[in-house]
């Protein structure tokens, strides 16, 4: 087999083998391919890469208008076939939502029709008891006439019924009197104590009530109120460590 050496620079051999990968063939493969369209495309008279047109005869392109004019056809016949199974579909959609309806009132009148039945038992049971009281009221009027005079009796013993009163020998005193005379002897012992504390040395008298009132913690409240806030609690820790020195020197002693 004869051999061609052909020089190629740089960029065409990239080029080449480029095409080569595209095509997934050898660069000795797309040579081969290359001469062998430029030997047909000379041998055909036509331009390299130019698909070479072949002659349609007159039969053939009858063929073609029939099998043109078969498809067409069978399109039409398609898309009325179509338009006939749509118009059946809204037909039949149709159908069904008056079905629907006709059911959906059926349903709701079938409900109402047993509710009423169960409901007329009662209206009529209803009925005759509005019917009986009536009666009752017709026959007995005095049974209305007895209802208006107790409610006019309760009233007036509401309006006769007297406030409540203290009763001192031959004296009828009000409810608030007694406990007024309460409060003002009240106030006034406190007075009387207040003033003799004043009056009297303060460990006679002030001083007892004083602890007698302030024993525990509100002592030192009234300290803390006096002297400032924790004035108390500095006394007590003042007093308690003087007490432990008088005991420490007792004991040293």
């Amino acid at each position: 087999m004869a051999q061609v050496n052909v020089e190629f620079d740089e960029a065409t051999i990239r080029g080449i083998d480029r095409l080569a990968s595209k095509l997934s063939i050898k660069r000795t493969d797309l040579f081969r391919r290359l001469a062998t369209e430029a030997i047909a495309a000379d041998a055909e008279g036509r331009e390299l890469f130019v698909p070479a047109l072949k002659d349609v005869t007159p039969d053939q392109v009858a063929h073609l208008i029939r099998e043109v004019d078969a498809m067409t056809g069978e399109l039409e016949r398609v898309t009325r076939q179509n338009a006939k199974l749509e118009t059946d579909l809204r037909k039949a959609l149709a159908a069904y939502e008056r079905d629907a309806a006709k059911a959906q009132e059926r349903g709701l009148r079938e409900a109402e029709d047993a509710l009423d039945r169960k409901v007329e038992p009662l209206r009529a049971e209803l009925a005759q008891h509005r019917a009986e009281t009536a009666r009752l009221v017709e026959e007995h009027p005095r049974l209305r006439q007895l209802e208006q005079g107790q409610v006019r009796v309760v009233q007036a013993v509401r309006m006769q019924q007297l406030p409540v009163q203290f009763h001192f020998g031959h004296h009828k005193l009000p409810l608030w009197f007694p406990l007024a005379t309460i409060a003002i002897l009240a106030m006034f012992g406190v007075g009387l104590i207040l003033t003799v504390s004043a009056v009297l040395p303060d460990r006679w008298m002030a001083v007892p009530v004083a602890d007698r009132m302030l024993g525990g913690r509100g002592f030192c409240e009234l300290v803390d109120r006096r002297m400032g806030e924790g004035s108390c609690a500095r006394w007590i820790d003042a007093a308690a460590a003087a007490d432990k020195s008088a005991a420490r020197k007792r004991r040293e002693r």
